[in-house]
Formats: C-alpha cells, structure tokens, sequence
C-alpha cells in the first residue's frame, strides 16, 4: 500500500489560482484570527504558534473545536454536550476534561475554529533550486561558522 501523496503532473491542475482569502474566511465580517500557546490541543493537529481562524458566525455543535472563555482566559477545546453539561476536552493525554459549571464558571462561546495553519519545513534556509532534471532538489548547504 503506498501512503505517500499524491502529486499531479499536469500544468493544467495548477493554473487555477486558490483564493486563500475566499478559502479560509468565508464570513470575513464575522472571521478573527488568534495564535496559540500550549500543547492541549496536539492530538487535533493544532500546535503551539499555530494560527487559528474562529468563524463567529457558526454555532458550536457537539465536537466541534471551540474557542472559548473560561473564567476570564481564552481556552481552545473541543466541545461536548453531556446531560445538559458543556465539558471542554483536550486532544492530548495531559489535559484532563474541563466540565463547565454554570454557577460557579464564567463561560462563553467565542467563535468555531475552522483553521489551524502553521508552517512546514520552517527549519530550511535558502532557495529551493531545480535540478537538471527539473525537480526540486535540496537547498545547497550553507557554510557555518
């Protein structure tokens, strides 16, 4: 079985230009972007540095990813409705479940993350530069010091 990703040959398949725009903010007046800190959120693909995009506009349905505040600071979690109880879970085994109590927690809803974008490859330096043969070939290595 080959797991490795699928590259398309043909020119044609990237001549349409991507809107990034109309791609990640489809609610541009209702869309805010937010950076992250910490790890709680890993096993979903989300990192610390990452940038999130909230869409206000959307409600939280039960397991959506969530960014929320709790007790005046800002949380990301994924949201689960239990008997009439709202628990914030985390994606990574350290974090424990947060059961929200409405007489004692100050909690709302601010927006669905919908993007988690971060970086590859951020470690490279220098120019990718083509081999004869017409791909990508590794960065020429820089002299240190």
């Amino acid at each position: 079985m080959n797991n490795s990703p699928i590259l398309f040959n043909s020119e044609s398949f990237f001549e349409r230009r991507i809107n990034t725009q109309d791609l990640l903010v489809p609610h541009p007046d209702w869309t805010h972007f937010a950076k992250t800190d910490g790890d709680s959120m890993s096993g979903a693909g989300i990192h610390s540095g990452d940038v999130l995009v909230i869409d206000r506009s959307l409600d939280a349905v039960q397991h959506t990813i969530v960014v929320a505040t709790l007790n005046g600071g800002f949380v990301v979690k994924r949201i689960q409705y239990h008997n009439n109880q709202i628990v914030l879970l985390s994606e990574h085994h350290r974090h424990p479940p947060i059961p929200v109590d409405p007489d004692r927690d100050a909690f709302s809803i601010f927006g669905v993350v919908t993007w988690s974008l971060h970086p590859i490859n951020q470690h490279m330096r220098g120019p990718v530069v083509a081999s004869p043969s017409g791909s990508p070939a590794l960065p020429r290595p820089r002299s240190g010091r």
